[in-house]
């Protein structure tokens, strides 16, 4: 993992983020675009709630806010809530 990397969380790039499954250790991308925060939580709000299938060959009903670690994805991508994001 590179410096900019948390555990089981690594910022590829201004926009990408590599997350590990808490489950299985299954190695996640999210890439969040040009979307802002607000936008962005909206959809870590949707990925939470339905079901999912993950790379590593196990479905969940919901949770995934939790096993893809996307507040921590968020924060690694747009810095912690509340902070003020660069220009």
């Amino acid at each position: 993992m590179s410096a900019t990397a948390t555990e089981g969380v690594e910022l590829i790039d201004a926009t990408t983020v590599r997350v590990l499954c808490r489950d299985c250790g299954t190695a996640i991308t999210l890439q969040f675009g040009d979307l802002d925060r607000a936008a962005a939580e909206k959809v870590c709000q949707e990925l939470d709630r339905g079901p999912r299938h993950c790379p590593g060959f196990h479905v969940e009903l919901s949770g995934f806010r939790r096993l893809w670690r996307l507040d921590e994805a968020l924060e690694a991508v747009y810095g912690p809530k509340g902070a003020e994001v660069p220009a």
